[in-house]
């Protein structure tokens, strides 16, 4: 639900379990083209001991469109929808681009956050332009002016692109449009891929990085260590960028140990 004007989407799972009362609401952040549903499968999971917030993010999904795309504008949006929630305490889980807006939200929310957990991403500008192909099809698609998904495709796999990229992208695609805005991500794609550094947070930390993946690898990790040096890292073996949807079970079951635990035993 989206009550005001400018407020992200969002969708809010309340725990059955009591206990859940007394513990951080869990907040994720997804990724570039995706929506709050894409962490459906962790939210399911863990909805029997925590209350979860999902989030669309600006130019995304069912949330407002605006031309500033950054992840400044993007961490200020969050921390308003969660000052409107009036929630007092927070984890947050991100993927991706979710997962650097979960991290410039530490400059804002000070005591507010309790852990904070990262899905294949580094605090870091990234040079390689991996979605060219990606913005080229999308284009192709709209301008084409296709409205049925399996003509869709076909464009994508004139782009060579695999098909689970394919089949993410398509949750997007509704009545021949697509839900994310795709010429406003187009031009500040060079915000997505930069980085600002931030300054040094204490808060307990957790990298979740996919074996098969190479969006965190080993030079990135002064990085890491210089802006959360209060941070581990673990590897999803067999997983690539998407390390939540390639390998659930083994996210679950190391997300679910770094939450029960203090930062020191994880």
């Amino acid at each position: 639900m989206s009550p005001i004007n400018n407020l992200l989407h969002y969708h809010y799972i309340k725990s059955s379990n009591q206990s859940a009362d007394s513990k951080p609401t869990i907040v994720m952040l997804h990724g570039l083209f995706g929506a709050g549903s894409n962490l459906k499968i962790l939210a399911t999971a863990l909805e029997q001991q925590y209350h979860i917030l999902l989030i669309d993010l600006r130019n995304h999904g069912s949330s407002f469109h605006a031309n500033l795309h950054t992840y400044d504008a993007m961490a200020l949006d969050v921390l308003a929808l969660l000052d409107t929630l009036d929630l007092e305490t927070v984890t947050i889980i991100g993927h991706s681009m979710g997962g650097k807006v979960a991290m410039q939200l530490t400059t804002y929310l000070a005591k507010k956050l309790t852990k904070l957990i990262i899905l294949d991403i580094a605090p870091v500008k990234y040079e390689i332009r991996r979605h060219d192909d990606i913005f080229k099809a999308l284009k192709l698609i709209q301008s084409n002016q296709i409205i049925k998904r399996p003509e869709a495709s076909q464009i994508f796999k004139s782009f060579e692109l695999p098909n689970a990229i394919a089949q993410f992208l398509l949750k997007s695609f509704v009545d021949g449009s697509w839900k994310f805005n795709l010429a406003v991500l187009e031009e500040n794609y060079d915000n997505i891929l930069g980085w600002d550094e931030i300054e040094s947070t204490q808060c307990d930390t957790l990298f979740l990085i996919g074996s098969e993946s190479d969006y965190v690898t080993a030079e990135h990790k002064d990085a890491i260590i210089k802006q959360f040096p209060n941070s581990k890292a673990h590897i999803i073996n067999g997983a690539d960028h998407w390390v939540h949807a390639d390998k659930p079970e083994q996210v679950i079951r190391t997300i679910n140990s770094f939450l029960m635990k203090k930062q020191a035993d994880f």
